[in-house]
């Protein structure tokens, strides 16, 4: 589903000129519409400008999660703010504790829904290429006591991983996510 500004250009450009949106299978940040006719001038994550329609665009909420970055993995989420845009802008996520400088290609990556796999993500961990590893927008694995690796949910640690069965051992206050583990093991 797609929002639409119909042929309220101007205002479109007000609300999404800066920001991140999608279009078609990708992520593009618009730079410029044109008050009279909506073609919109977009960048790619590559740098790279191109014309495309107002109507093209998807400006619905883009879902955010954990973000694998280096060798760690640490999740973003949207800030409450008062701004009037709409699409993804550094100023309206952060990471952690703080705030974005930018949209890298990692989180790009998290937008797109793209991650490794839970038994690449433990290899990564076994073998110290990472300290924690996402495999999906909610779920990351890291290193814990006693060369346990234990699984996060947006943050909170839910489980205990059994690595040889690739299978995460939920803690009982948090059998309800299994439904949602279930597509990932």
């Amino acid at each position: 589903m797609t929002l639409s500004y119909g042929e309220d250009y101007e205002y479109a450009g007000t609300r999404l000129v800066d920001s991140w949106v999608r279009y078609k299978d990708d992520l593009v940040r618009v730079r410029h519409i044109r008050n009279d006719s909506g073609e919109c001038t977009v960048q790619d994550f590559l740098g790279r400008d191109f014309l495309v329609n107002l109507e093209e665009l998807d400006i619905t909420p883009i879902p955010l999660g954990y973000v694998n970055y280096k060798s760690i993995s640490s999740y973003i989420a949207r800030m409450p703010t008062r701004h009037y845009r709409q699409g993804i802008r550094p100023q309206n996520i952060k990471i952690g504790q703080g705030v974005l400088v930018g949209i890298t290609k990692e989180i790009t990556q998290t937008m797109l829904g793209i991650f490794p796999s839970i038994d690449q993500c433990i290899e990564s961990i076994v073998n110290e290429e990472s300290e924690s590893k996402a495999f999906c927008r909610q779920f990351s694995l890291c290193l814990g006591e006693k060369e346990k690796i234990v699984a996060h949910y947006k943050d909170r640690e839910v489980g205990i991983v059994d690595y040889k069965k690739a299978l995460i051992n939920l803690k009982p206050d948090f059998l309800y996510l299994s439904d949602v583990l279930g597509d990932y093991q």
